[in-house]
């Protein structure tokens, strides 16, 4: 609860209470892990994303916290884009949301947040959290036409598995017949 946060916070000494104090204490991740992750998915930038993950990894944040933040973070991006107003967040922070909303479609927006909607429940019940994550994310990276080409393979591989177990299925049908 927040008097223990509270606590918590006091014991180290300083008099000092802030927000990146707090944040760090309750696993929160900074403004700048979420905002470098999102800007490189949008930047199609599969290094700077999964530098950025190895960051988060490193500081042992929740990935459950971080996708949550991830989450609200493009869904603010994308209210911004739509309303030009925001009040959580400070002047640099609006300036980086502002410089990101002009970057990406509100539809890639829009389509992130339910990519990272549907991580987020494949990360709960995960015994590999961190492998799901970065795979998750080299794909969030891709670039639509990478994504079409993987599209386009795995029908194709679709058709194949089909074909098979129709085949399987005559040859079945006519060992029974004989």
């Amino acid at each position: 609860d927040a008097l223990s946060i509270l606590e918590r916070c006091i014991q180290d000494g300083e008099n000092k209470i802030d927000e990146d104090k707090i944040k760090d204490l309750v696993g929160i991740p900074k403004f700048d892990f979420v905002n470098n992750i999102v800007k490189a998915i949008i930047e199609y930038n599969v290094e700077n994303a999964i530098q950025s993950t190895n960051d988060i990894l490193n500081q042992g944040k929740d990935l459950d916290n971080f996708l949550f933040e991830m989450i609200k973070y493009v869904k603010d991006i994308l209210v911004f884009q739509s309303t030009k107003k925001l009040n959580l967040y400070n002047q640099n922070e609006l300036e980086q949301i502002k410089k990101i909303s002009t970057e990406v479609p509100k539809m890639r927006l829009v389509q992130l947040i339910y990519q990272l909607s549907e991580l987020q429940s494949r990360i709960k019940w995960s015994n590999q959290k961190s492998v799901v994550f970065q795979a998750e994310m080299i794909k969030l990276c891709a670039k639509p036409e990478e994504f079409t080409k993987y599209n386009k393979w795995f029908i194709q591989l679709k058709l194949q598995q089909e074909l098979v177990k129709q085949y399987k299925c005559l040859v079945v049908k006519q060992i029974v017949l004989w």
